[in-house]
């Protein structure tokens, strides 16, 4: 859900030595799931070390947290050791909660496979399960352009999105609600339940429906009739741990992706 913008996007995958090596240890990478009956938040730690928190909260059922559900991204390193997560925001649209500069303090993550447990000494805690592909339907999972746009679509059809236009207020934000994918034609048909994007989105786009086709963990996305409007866009993988690179790096050299586009989105 990556709108009018044109870039010049460079996705690489290379061989992996020497410091490259322990970074690819961090198991925090990946994208991280909060959900209860009155939240849905989801957050994404990138092996390059950018984030996207996306969160959406009720003050009490039925009644939206508008101070707090919204967008923060930013930077981040995770201790392997404490689980201390120390992050700087570029953006903060999520008032005082977050990864960066949290009202209550730090933020911790400690990790058990794909289990996450989220606290702040003193405060608060939560168990997150990470977002994982899912062998019933390709779409499911989070994917990103390689920047700040960030989708993450759920097995139980429940979607959020996270969007990051640069110098453009009006379209950068959150949105979430229900989906459907045809994955013959790769037709997205979502209905929004909260909107903070503007008139760019999943559901209810200016441009018409999105399509997403998908080839492994790559997607493909476009909207028919508008010709400045596509892009790749690729899955949100937990990182292998160490043991398994031989076995990567045996068929993996360089991949290098260049997208020229004016909008690109899911």
């Amino acid at each position: 859900m990556f709108k009018k913008r044109m870039a010049a996007l460079s996705l690489s995958l290379v061989c992996l030595a020497g410091a490259s090596v322990a970074h690819a240890a961090d198991s925090a990478v990946g994208s991280w799931l909060w959900s209860t009956a009155d939240e849905l938040s989801v957050i994404t730690l990138m092996a390059d070390g950018r984030y996207m928190d996306a969160g959406v909260f009720h003050s009490s059922p039925g009644v939206l947290d508008t101070a707090h559900t919204q967008i923060e991204w930013g930077t981040y390193s995770w201790n392997a050791t404490t689980g201390a997560i120390n992050a700087t925001s570029l953006g903060d649209l999520n008032g005082n909660w977050g990864l960066a500069n949290d009202v209550d303090g730090i933020q911790y993550l400690t990790v058990s496979g794909n289990t996450g447990t989220l606290f702040q000494p003193g405060c608060c805690s939560g168990t997150l399960t990470r977002i994982l592909s899912s062998p019933s339907s390709a779409i499911v999972g989070t994917w990103t352009d390689g920047e700040y746009g960030v989708n993450t679509f759920l097995a139980d059809g429940r979607y959020i999105a996270a969007q990051v236009v640069p110098g453009d207020a009006a379209h950068t934000g959150i949105e979430w609600g229900t989906y459907s994918w045809d994955a013959a034609s790769g037709k997205i048909t979502a209905t929004a339940l909260g909107d903070r994007n503007g008139d760019w989105g999943i559901a209810g786009d200016v441009d018409g429906p999105q399509y997403a086709t998908i080839s492994g963990n790559v997607a493909t996305v476009f909207q028919p009739g508008c010709a400045d409007c596509g892009g790749i866009q690729t899955r949100i993988l937990p990182v292998p741990e160490p043991e398994s690179y031989a076995m990567y790096l045996a068929g993996l050299g360089l991949l290098g992706v260049m997208i020229r586009r004016r909008k690109a989105r899911i």
